[in-house]
């Protein structure tokens, strides 16, 4: 028994002396191979990783927080409070990641990598798929714009939207609920939905998609729509038509088109009460506005300009809250109008259209003192609604401009049209949108 315990230690001893010199070899094998490139990124990038992370540790306390993206035209996250309540509910955490991305200083560079490696991208697919338009020529792609020619003249023009059933029921399910905001809130409804050349079957661009299928979410709107609400809309059958009423670099309609929609807004409300005289408008080509659009900035484009133009009048001075803070102005529009011009670098990346008309929020509020009626107006829109809520807001006491899209960030909650004009007893609702935008507002869910 003795002579076999230790022959067993022996065998275990001499099996634990040849493991650790198979890993001394091994050792010995690694550090005799030569230092190849995928070595070399096994050590490189921990270290950026981490110079990055400290970097950025280092770097927020100090640094002073951006409040907009001029390169995606948006209001960037802040650091939020650490409160109890939004740990709880995990918003905080949200916000917190949000805000780290946001803030971070090599965000901006980036983008711009990201944007010319998407046109790189795309100039192959130009060469290779040779797109061609049913009217007009296709020059060259982008990721989101076609760089588009008709009668001699250059145009960014948008693909198209592809026709979806599931969203064209649910815009139909939004019409209809119109009735039940007018049933419990007793306000007046003016329907305006909007439906560029890219939402329709005339789109020049329809026919690089093979078997596209040319509908109107707009069709489907109208036709959804209760009696009660008064519909009025903007639709283009022919390029031409929208090319006119629209920016050649940018996504927004021109002035001409916002005095339009001014008037026809007007003559709808002024049927529910009577409203202070219709302003005496003026569409003007603003100084210092050279401008590249969205869809000049987004492709980075910038051989395209064109000067921004505005529906102007004269308007009283409002008391201005967006987000719940008192501001002294809705944009920049002042400065601009005083000379002060940006320089053609910083014209690449700025939206003139936004520090002319204003950035984005989920609320603003003009408090108009002047005002002979105590009448209070809701306009629900995107940035459409920039170029004439100020033009409207001086026949209203109180007006209140919702952009949805940004309301669950700022207010933790998805925007609830019903509970917000019970709450500020809003007398006349202005609900203009994009048809597809009618159901990502009014329902709980696409499709429903």
């Amino acid at each position: 028994m003795a002579n076999e315990s230790q022959e067993k230690r022996k065998r275990t001893e001499t099996a634990i002396l040849a493991e650790q010199e198979n890993k001394i070899a091994e050792e010995k094998r690694k550090n005799k191979e030569p230092f190849t490139f995928a070595k070399a990124l096994s050590f490189v990038l921990p270290v950026l990783f981490l110079l990055s992370i400290y970097s950025l540790i280092f770097y927020f306390p100090v640094a002073e927080p951006r409040t907009e993206s001029i390169i995606e035209n948006r209001v960037m996250q802040q650091f939020p409070p650490a409160r109890l309540k939004d740990i709880a509910d995990g918003s905080f955490q949200t916000k917190f990641e949000k805000a780290i991305a946001d803030q971070a200083f090599f965000r901006d560079p980036l983008l711009v990598a990201n944007s010319k490696k998407d046109t790189f991208i795309s100039d192959i697919a130009a060469l290779v798929l040779k797109p061609k338009a049913s009217y007009g020529k296709v020059i060259t792609l982008f990721k989101e714009n076609a760089l588009y020619e008709l009668h001699g003249k250059e145009y960014l023009l948008q693909y198209p939207f592809i026709y979806n059933d599931k969203i064209d029921r649910s815009i139909a399910s939004a019409a209809e609920y119109f009735e039940k905001v007018k049933e419990e809130t007793g306000a007046n409804i003016v329907s305006y939905s909007i439906e560029p050349i890219v939402m329709s079957d005339a789109n020049p661009l329809n026919s690089m998609y093979p078997g596209y299928v040319g509908r109107r979410y707009g069709d489907t709107l109208l036709k959804s729509l209760p009696k009660s609400v008064t519909a009025l809309s903007l639709r283009y059958w022919t390029i031409e038509e929208n090319l006119a009423d629209f920016y050649i670099t940018d996504h927004h309609f021109n002035g001409n088109t916002a005095q339009k929609i001014y008037n026809n807004s007007y003559d709808a409300l002024s049927k529910f009460s009577a409203l202070s005289p219709r302003l005496n408008t003026e569409v003007i080509e603003v100084p210092n506005s050279l401008m590249r659009g969205s869809k000049a900035r987004s492709s980075l484009y910038d051989k395209l300009s064109e000067m921004l133009t505005s529906a102007e009048a004269q308007i009283p001075e409002y008391k201005m809250i967006m987000n719940g803070k008192e501001e002294s102005a809705r944009s920049n529009r002042a400065s601009i109008l005083a000379g002060n011009v940006l320089s053609e670098e910083a014209l690449k990346y700025t939206s003139v259209y936004a520090e002319y008309f204003g950035f984005d929020f989920a609320e603003i509020i003009y408090q108009n003192d002047s005002a002979q009626t105590g009448r209070k107006l809701m306009i629900i829109g995107p940035s459409y609604t920039q170029t004439f809520e100020g033009l409207l807001a001086s026949h209203y006491k109180t007006t209140f401009v919702i952009d949805p899209r940004y309301w669950p960030e700022a207010y933790g909650e998805k925007f609830d049209i019903i509970k917000y004009t019970k709450e500020h007893e809003i007398d006349d609702i202005l609900f203009l949108a994009q048809p597809q935008q009618y159901a990502e507002w009014l329902l709980s869910e696409v499709g429903k």
